[in-house]
């Protein structure tokens, strides 16, 4: 009995002994009471790198998972090597955060250890949202060669949403980086058609095909054309409307044209009339000029910014008939807005006539937008610095003003401006603007400085030397108050 006693005393004297056991802790928990999580943010804020690279190795994942998060948004090229292990984080939600953080970092480094980290063997769906954000990490920072490889994987059932979704970001990613691949834009293709895939992978498809420019799509122009035309959902409808007209073929305009005036949806509409500017100009503008009627006014706006986009100059005098219409004011002025911006030199009395009507608009306003509308229409005529300062630069209303920076901007990007004038009415020209500009800086107008900032950069001449100095630039930049006027 005392044997036993004293092997139970020295077994609980033992287990004393021991260290604590570590409790494992597997909770992702974001809440900004916690201390710790709230000085991550501010290290985020600060983009204090050094300090974040301490809580990517926490015991807590919650911390690693924050300043994981923190560096997607730093996107620092420095930090990849520290991020690489927490590819392999026992936590699930850690290991993505981290994908993420690469593919947001964007620089090729990471492609390899990404690609490494893609579990195809285990389809558990924790690991499945880690293989589709590994997915898309890759379409933002691997090299072009990977493309064809992603694009062609065959291994993904219709039912494997995570992943599915996972190969059509990294194809659309790719392209975001203007990097495209026949068999990316055909698994694109494959995905937006057809119903039996998951509808947020249709979606990502079918933006691809709306949002990418250097794509071909006639090989698929009867396959589009046939989704486009049974599609019910609107959001899949309106970018396989953008799609079907980047083919320019005459047999998918008439299927357009068809749609244009059966469908109730005016989101719809208004993307078939987006799509019109890639066919032949007479061939759609009378059905284009049609809608400037509509009742509604998403779509005849949508129409009148055909018309800026796509206008004609010998078409003017058309246009102008009817922006007399009684229009609203969102309509009327987009029309303006085409008049003067194609407006020959030789129709003077027409242009004339017509800036003449937008100062006679501006005057009659009934609100700040309708005026600032008004006074954007300006931006396409570089001898009406005059009326911008007197209608826009000098009003009441902040939208007026910012308007007028805006329309100035417009102006001195245009890279022919030193061609529409002699040497001295250029020279005249660039003192007009040069006052101009240093108004809007000292105006203490966060909106004005922002959008004078822009033109001062972007002038397609050189501004500076129309100065002295730039100090009335960094007297702007003192004035203005953090974080209001971030």
């Amino acid at each position: 009995m005392q044997r036993l006693l004293f092997s139970l005393v020295l077994i609980t004297a033992l287990i004393g002994c021991l260290p604590p056991k570590e409790i494992e802790i597997t909770e992702i928990r974001l809440d900004l009471k916690d201390p710790v999580y709230r000085h991550i943010v501010n290290l985020q804020d600060e983009q204090d790198k050094d300090s974040l690279y301490l809580y990517l190795k926490h015991l807590d994942p919650s911390y690693r998972y924050a300043s994981s998060k923190a560096f997607a948004s730093i996107r620092s090229v420095e930090a990849v090597d520290s991020l690489l292990p927490l590819l392999d984080d026992p936590i699930p939600e850690v290991r993505e955060i981290t994908a993420f953080a690469l593919g947001q970092i964007g620089d090729d480094s990471a492609q390899e250890a990404l690609i490494k980290s893609f579990n195809s063997l285990d389809t558990l769906p924790a690991n499945n949202a880690v293989n589709a954000e590994i997915l898309a990490a890759v379409g933002k920072c691997a090299e072009e060669n990977y493309l064809p490889l992603l694009a062609t994987v065959k291994s993904y059932r219709p039912t494997d949403t995570l992943l599915l979704y996972g190969q059509a970001k990294a194809i659309y990613n790719y392209a975001l980086r203007d990097i495209v691949a026949e068999e990316g834009t055909e698994k694109m293709v494959d995905f937006a058609v057809s119903d039996i895939y998951p509808e947020a992978v249709r979606l990502v498809a079918a933006s691809y095909m709306k949002r990418t420019s250097n794509i071909d799509l006639n090989n698929f122009k009867f396959r589009l054309n046939k989704a486009f035309t049974e599609e019910d959902n609107p959001f899949l409808k309106m970018d396989l409307a953008i799609a079907l007209g980047k083919t320019k073929d005459p047999e998918m305009l008439q299927s357009l044209l068809n749609e244009l005036g059966k469908n109730n949806d005016y989101r719809v509409k208004a993307n078939i009339i987006r799509s019109l500017g890639n066919f032949t100009y007479i061939d759609v503008v009378e059905t284009v000029i049609q809608q400037l009627k509509n009742p509604n006014l998403h779509i005849a706006v949508v129409a009148a910014e055909f018309l800026i986009e796509h206008g004609q100059p010998n078409d003017v005098i058309i246009y102008r008939r009817h922006a007399k219409e009684d229009l609203p004011w969102q309509v009327k002025s987009k029309i303006y807005e085409a008049i003067i911006k194609h407006v020959p030199s030789y129709f003077s009395k027409t242009k004339s006539a017509s800036l003449w009507d937008v100062r006679k608009q501006i005057e009659a306003a009934s609100n700040p937008y309708e005026k600032a509308a008004f006074i954007k229409v300006l931006g396409h005529d570089h001898r009406s610095l005059d009326m911008l300062k007197t209608t826009g630069l000098d009003a009441n209303e902040f939208a007026a003003r910012t308007a007028a920076v805006e329309a100035l901007n417009r102006i001195i990007s245009n890279e022919d401006i030193e061609s529409l004038m002699n040497r001295y009415e250029f020279s005249r020209f660039k003192t007009q603007v040069a006052e101009l500009i240093r108004m809007a800086f000292e105006s203490e107008d966060s909106g004005m400085i922002a959008l004078a900032a822009s033109g001062f950069s972007n002038c397609s001449f050189d501004l500076k030397e129309s100065f002295e100095n730039l100090d009335f630039i960094e007297a702007a930049k003192q004035k203005l108050t953090l974080p209001t006027d971030i």
